[in-house]
């Protein structure tokens, strides 16, 4: 596998505060400073060759919408609560004695 260095240019001058990537749908997604959300990669099947400005205030959002299918880009944590009510505990939710 050959790795390649990418450089990212926005028209702005401003600084990049997250960046995500996931290879199993070949998208990214960055965050800067200032609160925008930028995404490119492959987005539900559409080439998008540079960064584009989004209405997202998320990355999360980004990779829900446009990833295709659906992902996180983080890892998901299932756990129980410290209340242990049925409602926010997966194991009171599926029936397991807590």
């Amino acid at each position: 596998m050959v790795l390649r260095e990418t450089t990212l240019a926005l028209s702005c001058d401003c600084r990049f505060v997250q960046v995500a990537a996931t290879h199993y749908n070949h998208m990214s997604s960055a965050c800067i400073q200032t609160g925008k959300v930028f995404m490119w990669g492959q987005c539900r099947g559409q080439s998008v060759t540079s960064p584009l400005e989004t209405h997202f205030n998320s990355i999360h959002d980004v990779f829900a919408c446009f990833a295709s299918p659906p992902v996180t880009w983080t890892t998901l944590e299932v756990g129980e609560t410290p209340s242990g009510t049925g409602a926010l505990s997966p194991r009171g939710s599926l029936g397991f004695p807590k």
